[in-house]
């Protein structure tokens, strides 16, 4: 979703002829964090294969679950709302930086590096943020150190972010 709403915010500020209500041309959108994003396609990557019993949160067959229920009937999961990757994907000129958070033992890791590769390639800022241990939605469980570490790394990249912009005003 956040990738959704980046992408639209971006294409609406570097249209010409689709200028937004004043009270959203006050706002800029410094950056976005994207924490383990469910992106996927048709083809089964390494990671959704060897990784697919490994938790019990996500599974292939719970992802392919929510994709039905997810994406306008009759669609596949390379509908674009599923598929964010690639070459055939656009992204407008003022798509902003972006923190992609993932995770060693998230059966989506894959989708995720693809994703990373698409906003380089179109010569995005892009910080990847690699949990080694965390399965998918490790970050709802306080107790587990990556979870408190993962709110360290967003603060550090909304500083960041907020520091780099705070001129522009």
């Amino acid at each position: 979703m956040v990738h959704h709403v980046a992408q639209r915010w971006a294409s609406m500020s570097s249209a010409t002829s689709l200028q937004p209500p004043l009270r959203i041309r006050r706002l800029r959108l410094a950056g976005a964090v994207l924490i383990q994003p469910f992106f996927g396609g048709e083809e089964r990557t390494e990671a959704e294969v060897r990784l697919d019993k490994a938790c019990r949160i996500l599974s292939v067959a719970r992802a392919d679950r929510y994709w039905r229920e997810f994406l306008p009937e009759g669609a596949s999961r390379d509908h674009p709302a599923a598929r964010v990757c690639g070459e055939g994907v656009e992204l407008a000129d003022t798509f902003p930086p972006a923190m992609v958070v993932t995770g060693g033992i998230d059966l989506l890791k894959d989708w995720h590096a693809r994703y990373v590769e698409t906003l380089r390639g179109k010569g995005k800022l892009v910080r990847v943020v690699d949990y080694p241990d965390a399965f998918h939605g490790f970050y709802v469980f306080p107790e587990l150190a990556d979870s408190g570490k993962l709110i360290e790394d967003i603060k550090l990249f909304v500083d960041d972010h907020r520091t780099k912009a705070s001129g522009s005003d």
